[in-house]
């Protein structure tokens, strides 16, 4: 084996000599690439370095495998897993979970400055709920928070007289519509559920990706559906009749308003 590896003058040729020697345990070092690994990517802003980095380890795999002469014992899907997969799932999770507070910190700024009627540890948990569903269903968290102030101005109590309840103002028929892919909800009673706000975010933004998958992210016809029901809008699309648009300015109004908000400052709050 050549000394002079690019992969292994990269990851520190002595720390590699002192592994095969076993003076110093591989795990631990595996473990301090990792780190250094998704440090730098984090500094640098450049999350697919990582990813690219990687994958020159994957390359070499069995010049580093030979190298560091691995007990007999261990097996190829094993020495895979503890060096290429599982810095890739440690890194993807460190980037979510950084993203997401970060998203949560915006959201609460913004939630702070529109006073709504929620006490402070309810909004951090409504921001971070926010963040990942957003992360979660790829929707802009500014499109949701429009649709909440819309709907009920943030009030989790809110009721409208149709019926629909909490933050995202959802009917009890959604609960029935969604029991197969959130079948958590249905053997619940449909008013504790809707009055939670967790979970009425939780519906609520389901409810709202399936619109968009329904009419090909169309916002305009998502949103009308999400405000007069999905069957309206088919039948008067059918009927070629025209369709509401208050409703749907109106969201999007609020979501540009959030969208050209000055983050530096709300982050700053």
């Amino acid at each position: 084996m050549k000394s002079n590896s690019y992969l292994l003058n990269w990851l520190g040729h002595e720390n590699c000599y002192m592994i095969r020697k076993r003076r110093l345990p591989l795990g631990k070092q595996l473990k301090s690439w990792r780190k250094a690994i998704v440090a730098y990517c984090r500094q640098q802003k450049k999350p697919i370095l990582g990813l690219l980095i990687l994958f020159l380890i994957l390359q070499s795999w069995g010049e580093l495998n030979t190298f560091l002469n691995k007990p007999a014992g261990s097996s190829p899907q094993e020495s895979f897993h503890s060096i290429i997969l599982s810095p890739i799932f440690h890194f993807a999770s460190k980037t979510y979970y950084y993203k997401s507070k970060q998203m949560a910190k915006t959201i609460d700024s913004i939630l702070q400055e529109e006073n709504v009627p929620l006490n402070n540890t309810l909004i951090s948990k409504v921001s971070l709920k926010i963040a990942r569903l957003a992360h979660q269903y790829k929707i802009d968290p500014f499109l949701i928070l429009a649709i909440m102030k819309t709907e009920s101005r943030f009030d989790p109590e809110a009721r409208s007289y149709a019926g629909a309840m909490g933050l995202m103002q959802v009917l009890p028929i959604v609960i029935r519509d969604l029991k197969k892919d959130l079948p958590e909800y249905s053997g619940r009673p449909y008013e504790d559920v809707l009055y939670d706000p967790m979970d009425n975010l939780s519906l609520g933004v389901h409810y709202f990706s399936e619109l968009l998958a329904q009419f090909n992210n169309n916002y305009n016809l998502a949103l009308t559906a999400y405000n007069m029901g999905p069957t309206a809008v088919i039948e008067r699309l059918k009927n070629h009749q025209p369709l509401p648009q208050d409703y749907a300015r109106k969201v999007m109004r609020y979501y540009r308003n959030y969208q050209n908000l000055d983050i530096s400052f709300i982050e700053n709050i």
